[in-house]
């Protein structure tokens, strides 16, 4: 199997002056969750190339040709395997990482092709109640 380039698009970004100093005044570790989708992964790399306090968050980031290989500036220790269906899962990962600033960028629905309504409601409001109720516990920003 030959090996697949770098999808050098996701790691491109121009950030003004006052934007770089907005992002390295974030409290950190940041985390980044529904990083496998194309806006969060694009969020992530643009993070990571100026932090090494980023977190790349989802069901299964291993899985995902975004982080098929990953660029010089992201270890594989920065991605996460995180459900937030499941409440141990978001207990766990949010007890592990004690993340100050998260982005979720979670969905299911979004597409045509997501329409199990049970699927929609247990992402985007179950998974939200058990990240919102974890975040309480460890003092995000």
């Amino acid at each position: 199997m030959a090996e697949l380039p770098l999808p050098e698009a996701l790691y491109a970004d121009e950030w003004t002056p006052e934007l770089e100093r907005d992002v390295a005044n974030l409290a950190g570790p940041i985390l980044v969750i529904g990083a496998s989708g194309f806006i969060g992964a694009k969020l992530f790399f643009s993070l990571a190339k100026r932090r090494k306090d980023v977190y790349a968050a989802s069901r299964a980031p291993f899985a995902s040709w975004r982080f098929s290989r990953l660029p010089p500036f992201v270890e594989e220790r920065q991605l996460v395997q995180l459900d937030l269906t499941q409440e141990p899962s978001v207990t766990q990962v949010l007890g592990r990482l004690k993340p100050r600033t998260v982005f979720n960028l979670s969905a299911y629905g979004a597409y045509e092709r997501q329409q199990q309504t049970r699927r929609i409601y247990e992402v985007n409001y179950t998974g939200t109640l058990n990240l919102v109720l974890g975040l309480q516990d460890t003092g995000c920003d």
